[in-house]
C-alpha cells in the first residue's frame, strides 16, 4: 500500500483528493503545519506529499526541500494559485510531480493517480 501525506490547515479544500486516493489503494495521512508533517515523514515513509502552498509555519519551498532531504524519492504535489511560469520558477529544481489548484477535484486527483501508476507500476520492457 502506498502513502500518502496532505499538509494543509483547510482539510474541507482536499477531501475529494483524499477519497479518491483511498479508492485506489492510498493510505492517507494529514498535518495542519510543515514543523508537524517533517517530523511525521522522518517517522513514516511516504510515498507523495500533497501540500497546500499556504503553511501556517513556513515558505512551502522550504517544506519541500526539507522533505526531499529525508526522502529524496518522495512524490510532491503543490496546491498553489500561481500561474504556471511562476509557478516553475519557484519550484524549479525540486522535482515537483503536478500543480493542483488551490482547491483541486476529482479529475486533477485522476491525474495524479495516472502520474502514480506509471511511478509504481513496472512497465514492460519494449524491445527494439
Amino acid at each position: 500500500m502506498l502513502n500518502a501525506l496532505i499538509i494543509s490547515r483547510e482539510k474541507n479544500i482536499f477531501k475529494g483528493i483524499e477519497s479518491v486516493l483511498a479508492e485506489n489503494g492510498i493510505k492517507t495521512d494529514w498535518s495542519d503545519t510543515g514543523v508537524e508533517a517533517l517530523s511525521m515523514l522522518m517517522e513514516e515513509p511516504n510515498d507523495l506529499i500533497v501540500v497546500d502552498e499556504n503553511l501556517p509555519d513556513m515558505e512551502s519551498r522550504t517544506f519541500i526541500e526539507q522533505a526531499i532531504m529525508t526522502n529524496p524519492m518522495i512524490n510532491c504535489v503543490i496546491a498553489s494559485p500561481r500561474k504556471t511560469e511562476k509557478f516553475h520558477e519557484v519550484y524549479e529544481g525540486l522535482s515537483i510531480l503536478m500543480q493542483f489548484p488551490v482547491v483541486p477535484g476529482r479529475k486533477e486527483a485522476q491525474k495524479l493517480i495516472g502520474h502514480m501508476k506509471k511511478i509504481f507500476i513496472p512497465q514492460p520492457n519494449h524491445s527494439i
